[in-house]
Protein backbone atom coordinates (compact mmCIF):
# COMPACT_ATOMS: atom_id res chain seq x y z
CA UNK A 1 0.00 0.00 0.00
CA UNK A 2 1.21 3.98 -0.64
CA UNK A 3 -0.22 6.18 1.47
CA UNK A 4 -1.59 9.01 -1.49
CA UNK A 5 -1.77 12.32 -0.78
CA UNK A 6 -5.14 13.05 -0.67
CA UNK A 7 -4.98 10.56 3.11
CA UNK A 8 -2.20 13.24 4.49
CA UNK A 9 -4.50 16.37 3.25
CA UNK A 10 -7.55 14.47 5.36
CA UNK A 11 -5.67 14.19 8.09
CA UNK A 12 -4.19 17.53 8.52
CA UNK A 13 -7.38 18.81 7.33
CA UNK A 14 -9.67 17.04 9.91
CA UNK A 15 -7.38 18.42 12.71
CA UNK A 16 -9.12 21.80 12.24
CA UNK A 17 -12.77 20.54 11.49
CA UNK A 18 -12.67 20.84 7.52
CA UNK A 19 -14.57 18.90 5.47
CA UNK A 20 -16.36 15.47 6.66
CA UNK A 21 -16.07 14.40 3.51
CA UNK A 22 -12.49 14.30 3.58
CA UNK A 23 -12.38 11.72 6.88
CA UNK A 24 -14.58 9.39 4.75
CA UNK A 25 -12.47 9.22 2.04
CA UNK A 26 -9.59 8.46 4.18
CA UNK A 27 -11.49 5.94 6.32
CA UNK A 28 -12.64 4.37 2.62
CA UNK A 29 -9.29 4.59 0.92
CA UNK A 30 -7.66 3.27 4.61
CA UNK A 31 -10.04 0.06 4.40
CA UNK A 32 -10.09 -0.16 0.57
CA UNK A 33 -5.83 -0.87 0.83
CA UNK A 34 -5.88 -3.04 3.72
CA UNK A 35 -8.42 -5.45 2.64
CA UNK A 36 -11.96 -6.02 2.59
CA UNK A 37 -14.63 -8.89 3.08
CA UNK A 38 -14.11 -9.39 -0.70
CA UNK A 39 -10.05 -10.36 -0.07
CA UNK A 40 -10.65 -13.60 2.44
CA UNK A 41 -8.94 -14.55 5.65
CA UNK A 42 -6.12 -16.30 6.26
CA UNK A 43 -8.14 -19.38 7.26
CA UNK A 44 -9.41 -19.38 3.34
CA UNK A 45 -5.82 -19.05 1.90
CA UNK A 46 -3.72 -22.00 0.98
CA UNK A 47 -0.91 -22.09 3.20
CA UNK A 48 2.38 -20.13 1.35
CA UNK A 49 5.48 -21.96 0.41
CA UNK A 50 8.58 -20.23 -0.52
CA UNK A 51 11.14 -21.70 -2.41
CA UNK A 52 14.02 -23.55 0.00
CA UNK A 53 17.58 -22.44 -1.70
CA UNK A 54 16.51 -18.62 -0.72
CA UNK A 55 18.47 -17.20 1.78
CA UNK A 56 16.69 -15.88 4.55
CA UNK A 57 17.22 -13.16 6.96
CA UNK A 58 15.81 -12.94 10.46
CA UNK A 59 16.38 -9.48 12.00
CA UNK A 60 17.17 -8.51 15.63
CA UNK A 61 16.34 -4.84 16.71
CA UNK A 62 19.03 -1.85 16.26
CA UNK A 63 20.92 -1.79 19.31
CA UNK A 64 23.35 1.24 18.87
CA UNK A 65 23.04 4.77 17.36
CA UNK A 66 19.67 4.25 16.24
CA UNK A 67 17.84 7.41 15.78
CA UNK A 68 17.28 9.88 13.21
CA UNK A 69 16.34 13.16 12.87
CA UNK A 70 13.67 14.51 9.94
CA UNK A 71 15.72 18.01 8.09
CA UNK A 72 13.33 20.05 6.08
CA UNK A 73 14.75 20.49 2.55
CA UNK A 74 12.41 22.59 0.54
CA UNK A 75 8.11 23.47 0.20
CA UNK A 76 6.22 22.85 -2.69
CA UNK A 77 2.41 24.31 -3.38
CA UNK A 78 1.01 27.32 -4.30
CA UNK A 79 -2.25 28.62 -2.51
CA UNK A 80 -4.24 28.96 -6.02
CA UNK A 81 -3.72 28.08 -9.91
CA UNK A 82 -1.54 25.38 -11.22
CA UNK A 83 0.63 24.82 -8.50
CA UNK A 84 -1.98 24.23 -6.03
CA UNK A 85 -1.48 20.38 -4.34
CA UNK A 86 -4.23 18.28 -4.88
CA UNK A 87 -3.29 15.31 -4.26
CA UNK A 88 -4.54 11.99 -6.29
CA UNK A 89 -1.06 10.13 -6.51
CA UNK A 90 2.53 9.64 -5.84
CA UNK A 91 5.37 11.95 -5.15
CA UNK A 92 8.70 11.07 -7.28
CA UNK A 93 12.22 13.37 -7.66
CA UNK A 94 14.40 12.98 -10.59
CA UNK A 95 18.78 13.39 -10.48
CA UNK A 96 18.00 17.38 -10.93
CA UNK A 97 16.27 17.60 -8.14
CA UNK A 98 12.47 18.24 -9.77
CA UNK A 99 9.60 17.20 -7.97
CA UNK A 100 6.59 15.42 -9.35
CA UNK A 101 3.58 14.81 -7.37
CA UNK A 102 0.55 13.26 -9.54
CA UNK A 103 -3.18 14.41 -8.50
CA UNK A 104 -6.37 11.91 -10.70
CA UNK A 105 -5.73 13.83 -14.56
CA UNK A 106 -2.23 15.34 -13.90
CA UNK A 107 0.92 15.56 -12.51
CA UNK A 108 2.65 18.72 -10.97
CA UNK A 109 6.07 19.55 -11.51
CA UNK A 110 8.34 21.95 -9.40
CA UNK A 111 12.11 22.92 -9.38
CA UNK A 112 14.33 21.58 -6.07
CA UNK A 113 13.71 24.82 -4.56
CA UNK A 114 9.75 24.86 -4.85
CA UNK A 115 9.04 26.63 -7.95
CA UNK A 116 6.15 25.44 -10.31
CA UNK A 117 7.83 24.42 -13.61
CA UNK A 118 4.92 22.96 -15.25
CA UNK A 119 1.03 21.41 -14.44
CA UNK A 120 1.04 18.70 -17.26
CA UNK A 121 -2.01 16.31 -18.39
CA UNK A 122 -5.81 16.81 -18.71
CA UNK A 123 -8.88 15.21 -18.25
CA UNK A 124 -9.99 13.15 -21.53
CA UNK A 125 -9.35 9.86 -23.11
CA UNK A 126 -7.50 10.90 -26.52
CA UNK A 127 -3.36 10.63 -26.77
CA UNK A 128 -1.74 12.13 -23.89
CA UNK A 129 -4.86 12.54 -21.69
CA UNK A 130 -5.89 10.74 -18.45
CA UNK A 131 -8.89 9.52 -16.77
CA UNK A 132 -7.53 7.99 -13.30
CA UNK A 133 -3.76 8.60 -12.91
CA UNK A 134 -2.77 5.37 -10.89
CA UNK A 135 1.09 5.61 -10.54
CA UNK A 136 3.64 7.02 -12.12
CA UNK A 137 7.27 6.78 -11.74
CA UNK A 138 10.57 8.90 -13.08
CA UNK A 139 12.16 6.56 -15.63
CA UNK A 140 14.92 9.05 -16.18
CA UNK A 141 16.46 12.77 -15.78
CA UNK A 142 13.33 14.64 -16.36
CA UNK A 143 11.15 12.14 -17.97
CA UNK A 144 8.52 10.27 -16.49
CA UNK A 145 6.14 7.67 -16.88
CA UNK A 146 1.70 7.36 -15.93
CA UNK A 147 0.12 4.63 -15.61
CA UNK A 148 -3.65 5.58 -16.50
CA UNK A 149 -5.76 2.61 -15.55
CA UNK A 150 -8.75 4.50 -16.93
CA UNK A 151 -7.91 4.40 -20.31
CA UNK A 152 -5.71 1.12 -19.60
CA UNK A 153 -2.38 2.58 -20.98
CA UNK A 154 0.93 3.82 -19.72
CA UNK A 155 2.13 7.22 -20.90
CA UNK A 156 5.79 8.54 -21.26
CA UNK A 157 6.12 12.23 -21.12
CA UNK A 158 9.39 15.05 -20.41
CA UNK A 159 9.59 17.76 -17.77
CA UNK A 160 8.22 19.82 -20.34
CA UNK A 161 4.45 18.23 -20.90
CA UNK A 162 5.93 16.62 -24.07
CA UNK A 163 4.26 13.11 -24.84
CA UNK A 164 6.82 10.82 -25.69
CA UNK A 165 4.65 7.81 -26.32
CA UNK A 166 1.94 5.94 -24.90
CA UNK A 167 1.22 1.72 -24.65
CA UNK A 168 -0.96 -0.33 -23.80
CA UNK A 169 0.59 -3.13 -21.58
CA UNK A 170 -0.33 -6.82 -22.59
CA UNK A 171 -2.47 -8.70 -20.17
CA UNK A 172 -3.72 -5.18 -18.76
CA UNK A 173 -6.56 -6.13 -15.99
CA UNK A 174 -6.50 -3.10 -13.69
CA UNK A 175 -7.05 -4.26 -9.99
CA UNK A 176 -9.05 -2.00 -8.06
CA UNK A 177 -6.89 -1.31 -5.10
CA UNK A 178 -4.33 -0.06 -6.89
CA UNK A 179 -1.21 -0.34 -8.97
CA UNK A 180 2.13 0.63 -9.03
CA UNK A 181 5.40 1.64 -10.94
CA UNK A 182 9.09 1.32 -10.98
CA UNK A 183 11.62 2.28 -12.97
CA UNK A 184 14.11 0.03 -14.36
CA UNK A 185 16.44 2.62 -16.20
CA UNK A 186 16.05 3.86 -19.69
CA UNK A 187 12.12 2.84 -21.41
CA UNK A 188 12.01 0.21 -18.80
CA UNK A 189 9.58 -0.14 -15.37
CA UNK A 190 8.08 -2.56 -13.79
CA UNK A 191 4.23 -2.22 -13.09
CA UNK A 192 1.46 -4.59 -11.43
CA UNK A 193 -1.67 -6.05 -13.01
CA UNK A 194 -3.62 -9.82 -12.68
CA UNK A 195 -3.75 -11.78 -15.39
CA UNK A 196 -6.34 -13.77 -16.32
CA UNK A 197 -5.06 -17.05 -17.37
CA UNK A 198 -2.22 -17.71 -19.44
CA UNK A 199 1.40 -18.60 -18.42
CA UNK A 200 1.81 -14.76 -16.16
CA UNK A 201 -1.05 -15.54 -14.05
CA UNK A 202 -0.02 -15.35 -10.44
CA UNK A 203 2.96 -13.05 -10.83
CA UNK A 204 2.26 -9.76 -9.53
CA UNK A 205 4.75 -7.74 -11.18
CA UNK A 206 6.27 -7.46 -15.11
CA UNK A 207 8.94 -5.70 -16.48
CA UNK A 208 7.15 -4.00 -19.11
CA UNK A 209 9.41 -2.08 -22.30
CA UNK A 210 7.67 1.86 -22.45
CA UNK A 211 8.08 1.90 -25.99
CA UNK A 212 6.68 -1.32 -26.96
CA UNK A 213 4.65 -2.44 -25.01
CA UNK A 214 5.89 -6.00 -24.19
CA UNK A 215 6.55 -7.49 -21.12
CA UNK A 216 10.35 -9.01 -20.88
CA UNK A 217 10.09 -10.63 -17.65
CA UNK A 218 7.93 -11.69 -14.68
CA UNK A 219 8.52 -11.76 -10.58
CA UNK A 220 7.31 -13.23 -7.98
CA UNK A 221 6.02 -16.70 -7.74
CA UNK A 222 3.16 -18.82 -9.49
CA UNK A 223 3.10 -21.09 -5.83
CA UNK A 224 1.68 -18.24 -4.29
CA UNK A 225 3.76 -15.97 -2.14
CA UNK A 226 2.62 -12.67 -4.03
CA UNK A 227 -0.72 -13.86 -5.57
CA UNK A 228 -2.58 -11.33 -5.71
CA UNK A 229 -5.41 -13.12 -7.86
CA UNK A 230 -5.61 -15.27 -5.18
CA UNK A 231 -5.68 -12.50 -2.11
CA UNK A 232 -7.76 -9.96 -4.50
CA UNK A 233 -6.15 -7.59 -2.72
CA UNK A 234 -2.76 -5.89 -3.21
CA UNK A 235 -0.64 -6.70 -0.48
CA UNK A 236 2.76 -5.70 -2.79
CA UNK A 237 4.71 -2.50 -2.23
CA UNK A 238 8.32 -2.63 -4.07
CA UNK A 239 11.14 -1.08 -4.90
CA UNK A 240 13.76 -1.38 -7.38
CA UNK A 241 16.92 -3.90 -6.82
CA UNK A 242 20.51 -4.40 -7.57
CA UNK A 243 20.78 -4.81 -11.23
CA UNK A 244 17.61 -6.81 -12.64
CA UNK A 245 16.08 -7.24 -9.41
CA UNK A 246 13.09 -5.51 -7.19
CA UNK A 247 11.88 -5.77 -4.01
CA UNK A 248 8.59 -6.76 -3.00
CA UNK A 249 7.27 -6.67 0.60
CA UNK A 250 4.08 -7.48 2.34
CA UNK A 251 1.42 -4.73 3.37
CA UNK A 252 0.31 -6.73 6.94
CA UNK A 253 3.74 -8.29 7.66
CA UNK A 254 7.38 -7.47 8.21
CA UNK A 255 8.30 -9.58 5.74
CA UNK A 256 10.21 -8.49 2.60
CA UNK A 257 12.03 -10.54 -0.11
CA UNK A 258 13.98 -9.78 -3.12
CA UNK A 259 13.33 -11.31 -6.43
CA UNK A 260 15.13 -11.82 -9.69
CA UNK A 261 13.16 -12.08 -12.58
CA UNK A 262 10.68 -15.51 -13.49
CA UNK A 263 10.21 -16.93 -9.66
CA UNK A 264 14.18 -16.19 -8.89
CA UNK A 265 13.85 -15.47 -4.93
CA UNK A 266 17.28 -14.39 -3.85
CA UNK A 267 16.62 -13.15 -0.07
CA UNK A 268 14.07 -13.15 2.43
CA UNK A 269 14.26 -10.45 5.55
CA UNK A 270 11.86 -10.93 8.50
CA UNK A 271 11.58 -9.54 11.61
CA UNK A 272 9.72 -10.51 14.70
CA UNK A 273 7.44 -7.61 16.48
CA UNK A 274 4.94 -7.36 18.19
CA UNK A 275 3.10 -4.87 16.66
CA UNK A 276 2.57 -7.07 13.45
CA UNK A 277 0.09 -9.27 15.02
CA UNK A 278 -0.46 -13.16 13.87
CA UNK A 279 -3.95 -12.55 12.57
CA UNK A 280 -5.65 -9.33 11.39
CA UNK A 281 -7.93 -7.71 13.27
CA UNK A 282 -12.07 -9.64 12.23
CA UNK A 283 -9.73 -10.98 9.50
CA UNK A 284 -10.70 -7.81 7.23
CA UNK A 285 -8.07 -5.21 8.04
CA UNK A 286 -9.01 -2.50 10.39
CA UNK A 287 -11.60 -3.78 12.56
CA UNK A 288 -13.78 -1.01 12.70
CA UNK A 289 -14.82 2.50 14.39
CA UNK A 290 -13.27 2.09 17.55
CA UNK A 291 -10.42 -0.68 16.94
CA UNK A 292 -6.64 0.07 17.22
CA UNK A 293 -5.86 0.58 13.62
CA UNK A 294 -3.13 -2.30 12.25
CA UNK A 295 0.28 -1.98 11.51
CA UNK A 296 0.60 -1.45 7.46
CA UNK A 297 4.31 -1.67 6.28
CA UNK A 298 3.23 0.98 3.33
CA UNK A 299 6.59 2.07 1.52
CA UNK A 300 9.81 0.92 0.80
CA UNK A 301 12.90 2.44 -0.59
CA UNK A 302 16.35 0.83 -1.40
CA UNK A 303 20.10 1.55 -2.57
CA UNK A 304 22.84 -0.42 -3.18
CA UNK A 305 23.98 -0.62 0.36
CA UNK A 306 20.57 0.18 2.35
CA UNK A 307 16.61 -0.87 2.73
CA UNK A 308 14.14 2.07 3.70
CA UNK A 309 11.11 0.93 5.55
CA UNK A 310 8.44 3.01 6.34
CA UNK A 311 5.60 1.48 8.73
CA UNK A 312 2.25 3.11 9.96
CA UNK A 313 1.16 2.30 13.92
CA UNK A 314 -1.50 3.55 15.91
CA UNK A 315 -0.85 6.03 18.05
CA UNK A 316 0.39 5.49 21.61
CA UNK A 317 -2.23 7.84 22.46
CA UNK A 318 -5.03 6.80 19.49
CA UNK A 319 -7.10 5.30 22.89
CA UNK A 320 -7.47 9.15 23.79
CA UNK A 321 -8.13 10.54 20.19
CA UNK A 322 -11.12 11.87 18.56
CA UNK A 323 -12.14 9.85 15.64
CA UNK A 324 -11.72 12.62 13.39
CA UNK A 325 -8.06 13.41 14.99
CA UNK A 326 -5.81 11.55 12.80
CA UNK A 327 -2.80 13.15 13.74
CA UNK A 328 -2.66 11.31 17.08
CA UNK A 329 -4.57 8.37 15.59
CA UNK A 330 -1.46 7.34 13.38
CA UNK A 331 2.60 7.54 13.93
CA UNK A 332 5.18 6.77 11.43
CA UNK A 333 7.99 4.25 11.92
CA UNK A 334 11.31 4.41 10.16
CA UNK A 335 13.44 1.86 9.90
CA UNK A 336 16.82 1.27 7.80
CA UNK A 337 18.07 -2.14 7.19
CA UNK A 338 21.80 -2.81 5.86
CA UNK A 339 20.63 -5.76 4.37
CA UNK A 340 24.31 -7.07 3.30
CA UNK A 341 24.68 -7.84 6.59
CA UNK A 342 21.05 -8.46 7.78
CA UNK A 343 21.00 -5.45 10.37
CA UNK A 344 18.70 -2.87 11.20
CA UNK A 345 20.86 0.08 12.21
CA UNK A 346 18.05 2.73 12.62
CA UNK A 347 14.55 2.80 14.01
CA UNK A 348 12.24 5.89 14.92
CA UNK A 349 9.08 6.62 15.76
CA UNK A 350 7.60 10.00 14.05
CA UNK A 351 4.37 11.18 16.12
CA UNK A 352 3.49 12.60 12.51
CA UNK A 353 1.63 11.06 9.28
CA UNK A 354 4.42 11.21 7.03
CA UNK A 355 4.53 10.43 2.80
CA UNK A 356 5.89 7.41 1.42
CA UNK A 357 9.36 7.24 0.81
CA UNK A 358 10.18 9.47 -2.30
CA UNK A 359 13.65 8.36 -2.84
CA UNK A 360 16.15 6.45 -0.45
CA UNK A 361 15.86 9.06 2.95
CA UNK A 362 14.03 11.63 1.56
CA UNK A 363 10.11 11.68 2.54
CA UNK A 364 7.19 14.27 3.01
CA UNK A 365 4.34 15.94 4.79
CA UNK A 366 1.22 17.83 4.21
CA UNK A 367 1.35 21.16 5.88
CA UNK A 368 -1.54 23.20 5.94
CA UNK A 369 -1.21 27.08 6.03
CA UNK A 370 -3.64 29.56 8.51
CA UNK A 371 -5.17 29.82 4.98
CA UNK A 372 -5.73 26.34 4.83
CA UNK A 373 -4.31 25.86 1.70
CA UNK A 374 -1.93 22.99 0.95
CA UNK A 375 1.82 22.72 0.99
CA UNK A 376 4.14 19.98 0.40
CA UNK A 377 7.64 19.29 2.64
CA UNK A 378 10.02 17.36 1.78
CA UNK A 379 12.27 15.90 4.74
CA UNK A 380 15.59 14.24 4.40
CA UNK A 381 16.11 11.71 6.92
CA UNK A 382 19.83 11.90 8.96
CA UNK A 383 21.24 8.59 10.59
CA UNK A 384 22.51 9.55 14.13
CA UNK A 385 25.50 7.31 13.37
CA UNK A 386 25.88 8.32 9.53
CA UNK A 387 25.79 5.96 6.89
CA UNK A 388 27.13 2.29 7.64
Amino acid sequence: MKIPVPIAICAALAGRGISPRCILAFLLALTTACGSEDSGSNEDSPPEQEPPDAAVLELGPCTQRCGMTLVPVAEFGEAAGPGMIEGGGEIAVDRSGRLYVGAEDHVVVFDADGTLLRRIGRRGEGPGELMSNRAFAVVDDGTFVILDSGRGVILRFDWTGQLLDEVRPQGWAPIGTGVGLVSMGGARAVYQAAFRGGDREGYPLHLINLESGELEASFGSETGEFDINRERVLEVVHARGPDESIWMARNRAYWIELWEPDNRLMLSIRRDVAWFPDALVDGVGHGGPGTEPEPTLFSIAADDLLLWVMIGRADERWAEAEPDDFQMQFDTYIEVIDWHHGRVIASQRFDQILSPMIAPGLVAEVVITPEASVRLRTLRIELEAGRR
